[in-house]
Protein backbone atom coordinates (compact mmCIF):
# COMPACT_ATOMS: atom_id res chain seq x y z
CA UNK A 1 0.00 0.00 0.00
CA UNK A 2 1.52 3.31 -1.08
CA UNK A 3 1.18 6.46 0.98
CA UNK A 4 -0.49 9.26 -0.90
CA UNK A 5 1.71 12.13 0.18
CA UNK A 6 2.67 15.14 -1.82
CA UNK A 7 6.21 16.13 -0.90
CA UNK A 8 8.27 18.98 -2.24
CA UNK A 9 11.78 18.17 -3.46
CA UNK A 10 13.44 19.73 -0.40
CA UNK A 11 11.07 18.41 2.26
CA UNK A 12 12.46 15.70 4.51
CA UNK A 13 10.92 12.31 3.85
CA UNK A 14 9.84 9.96 6.63
CA UNK A 15 11.35 6.49 6.44
CA UNK A 16 7.79 5.13 6.37
CA UNK A 17 7.18 6.98 3.12
CA UNK A 18 10.46 5.72 1.59
CA UNK A 19 9.58 2.14 2.56
CA UNK A 20 6.11 2.49 1.02
CA UNK A 21 7.72 3.79 -2.19
CA UNK A 22 10.01 0.70 -2.22
CA UNK A 23 13.13 2.87 -1.91
CA UNK A 24 14.21 1.35 1.43
CA UNK A 25 13.55 -1.87 3.33
CA UNK A 26 13.42 -1.87 7.14
CA UNK A 27 13.62 -4.96 9.30
CA UNK A 28 15.35 -6.56 12.24
CA UNK A 29 17.78 -9.39 12.81
CA UNK A 30 17.14 -12.87 14.15
CA UNK A 31 17.78 -14.62 17.44
CA UNK A 32 21.41 -15.77 17.45
CA UNK A 33 22.92 -17.43 20.52
CA UNK A 34 26.44 -16.50 21.61
CA UNK A 35 28.87 -18.78 19.77
CA UNK A 36 32.32 -18.99 18.23
CA UNK A 37 33.09 -18.75 14.54
CA UNK A 38 34.64 -16.52 11.91
CA UNK A 39 31.88 -14.08 10.85
CA UNK A 40 30.93 -11.14 13.11
CA UNK A 41 27.51 -11.00 14.73
CA UNK A 42 26.38 -7.54 15.85
CA UNK A 43 23.88 -6.91 18.64
CA UNK A 44 22.50 -4.04 20.72
CA UNK A 45 25.66 -2.78 22.40
CA UNK A 46 27.28 0.41 21.14
CA UNK A 47 30.59 -0.77 22.59
CA UNK A 48 33.12 -2.44 20.31
CA UNK A 49 31.08 -1.41 17.24
CA UNK A 50 28.20 -3.57 18.50
CA UNK A 51 30.14 -6.84 18.16
CA UNK A 52 28.34 -9.64 20.03
CA UNK A 53 30.20 -12.78 18.94
CA UNK A 54 31.39 -14.64 15.85
CA UNK A 55 29.48 -17.32 13.97
CA UNK A 56 30.30 -19.88 11.27
CA UNK A 57 27.28 -18.61 9.33
CA UNK A 58 26.36 -15.19 8.01
CA UNK A 59 23.15 -13.65 6.73
CA UNK A 60 24.39 -10.50 4.98
CA UNK A 61 27.19 -9.71 2.57
CA UNK A 62 26.18 -6.18 1.64
CA UNK A 63 26.01 -2.61 2.92
CA UNK A 64 23.36 -2.03 5.58
CA UNK A 65 22.54 0.57 8.18
CA UNK A 66 21.89 -1.10 11.54
CA UNK A 67 20.93 0.24 14.92
CA UNK A 68 20.49 -1.13 18.40
CA UNK A 69 16.85 -1.58 19.36
CA UNK A 70 17.47 -2.22 23.07
CA UNK A 71 20.74 -0.30 23.39
CA UNK A 72 19.62 3.24 22.75
CA UNK A 73 19.16 3.20 18.98
CA UNK A 74 22.71 4.12 17.95
CA UNK A 75 23.13 3.66 14.18
CA UNK A 76 26.05 1.94 12.44
CA UNK A 77 27.01 1.80 8.79
CA UNK A 78 27.86 -1.83 8.14
CA UNK A 79 29.94 -1.68 5.00
CA UNK A 80 29.87 -4.74 2.74
CA UNK A 81 31.25 -7.78 4.51
CA UNK A 82 29.91 -11.13 5.72
CA UNK A 83 28.01 -10.66 9.00
CA UNK A 84 24.75 -11.21 10.88
CA UNK A 85 22.70 -9.14 13.30
CA UNK A 86 20.69 -10.30 16.28
CA UNK A 87 17.01 -9.68 16.94
CA UNK A 88 17.87 -6.59 19.01
CA UNK A 89 19.20 -4.85 15.89
CA UNK A 90 17.17 -3.09 13.26
CA UNK A 91 18.41 -2.68 9.71
CA UNK A 92 17.79 -0.55 6.67
CA UNK A 93 18.64 -1.73 3.18
CA UNK A 94 18.60 0.68 0.25
CA UNK A 95 16.48 -0.75 -2.56
CA UNK A 96 16.75 2.27 -4.87
CA UNK A 97 20.50 2.90 -5.20
CA UNK A 98 19.82 5.49 -7.90
CA UNK A 99 18.23 7.76 -5.26
CA UNK A 100 20.11 6.99 -2.06
CA UNK A 101 23.68 6.68 -0.82
CA UNK A 102 24.46 4.57 2.28
CA UNK A 103 26.78 7.13 3.86
CA UNK A 104 24.18 9.87 3.34
CA UNK A 105 21.52 7.63 4.88
CA UNK A 106 23.85 6.92 7.83
CA UNK A 107 24.52 10.66 8.35
CA UNK A 108 20.77 11.32 8.41
CA UNK A 109 20.16 8.37 10.76
CA UNK A 110 22.86 9.66 13.12
CA UNK A 111 21.34 13.15 13.08
CA UNK A 112 17.88 11.75 13.83
CA UNK A 113 19.30 9.55 16.60
CA UNK A 114 21.07 12.39 18.38
CA UNK A 115 17.75 14.25 18.66
CA UNK A 116 15.87 11.25 20.11
CA UNK A 117 16.29 9.42 23.38
CA UNK A 118 15.54 5.72 23.54
CA UNK A 119 15.69 3.71 26.72
CA UNK A 120 14.40 0.38 27.95
CA UNK A 121 10.81 1.61 28.01
CA UNK A 122 10.83 3.43 24.65
CA UNK A 123 12.87 1.12 22.45
CA UNK A 124 14.05 1.93 18.95
CA UNK A 125 11.87 -0.67 17.22
CA UNK A 126 11.79 -0.51 13.42
CA UNK A 127 8.12 0.59 13.52
CA UNK A 128 9.08 3.54 15.77
CA UNK A 129 12.14 4.49 13.69
CA UNK A 130 10.04 4.27 10.54
CA UNK A 131 7.55 6.77 11.98
CA UNK A 132 9.85 9.39 13.50
CA UNK A 133 13.03 9.40 11.39
CA UNK A 134 13.23 11.60 8.32
CA UNK A 135 15.77 11.75 5.50
CA UNK A 136 16.72 14.84 3.51
CA UNK A 137 16.27 14.05 -0.20
CA UNK A 138 19.14 15.49 -2.18
CA UNK A 139 20.30 14.44 -5.62
CA UNK A 140 22.51 11.36 -5.52
CA UNK A 141 25.41 13.52 -6.73
CA UNK A 142 25.00 15.93 -3.78
CA UNK A 143 24.63 13.03 -1.36
CA UNK A 144 27.88 11.51 -2.59
CA UNK A 145 29.74 14.84 -2.40
CA UNK A 146 28.65 15.43 1.19
CA UNK A 147 29.36 11.79 2.04
CA UNK A 148 32.87 12.00 0.62
CA UNK A 149 33.66 14.92 2.94
CA UNK A 150 32.25 12.95 5.86
CA UNK A 151 34.37 9.91 4.94
CA UNK A 152 37.55 12.03 4.79
CA UNK A 153 36.79 13.43 8.24
CA UNK A 154 36.06 9.93 9.55
CA UNK A 155 39.37 8.62 8.17
CA UNK A 156 41.23 11.56 9.69
CA UNK A 157 39.55 10.85 13.04
CA UNK A 158 40.67 7.18 12.88
CA UNK A 159 44.24 8.25 12.13
CA UNK A 160 44.22 10.66 15.08
CA UNK A 161 42.81 7.96 17.38
CA UNK A 162 45.56 5.59 16.28
CA UNK A 163 48.25 8.21 16.95
CA UNK A 164 46.71 9.01 20.35
CA UNK A 165 46.74 5.32 21.29
CA UNK A 166 50.41 5.06 20.33
CA UNK A 167 51.23 8.12 22.43
CA UNK A 168 49.38 6.59 25.39
CA UNK A 169 51.44 3.41 25.03
CA UNK A 170 54.67 5.45 24.96
CA UNK A 171 53.53 7.41 28.03
CA UNK A 172 52.72 4.20 29.90
CA UNK A 173 56.10 2.72 28.99
CA UNK A 174 57.95 5.87 30.04
CA UNK A 175 56.08 6.11 33.35
CA UNK A 176 56.74 2.44 34.13
CA UNK A 177 60.48 2.96 33.56
CA UNK A 178 60.77 6.33 35.29
CA UNK A 179 62.14 5.08 38.62
CA UNK A 180 64.14 2.01 37.63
Amino acid sequence: MKLCLSLSENEEKALKYLVSENELKIGRGTIIPRQEGIYPVYSSSAKNDGLFCYSNFYKYDEDLITWSIDGGGQPFHRKKHKFSITNVCGFIKIIDLVKWDYTWLYINMWDNWRHNKFDYTSKAHPSIIEEIYKIKPLSLDKQKKISSVFLVIEEHEKNLESKLNKLKEIKKYLLSNLFI
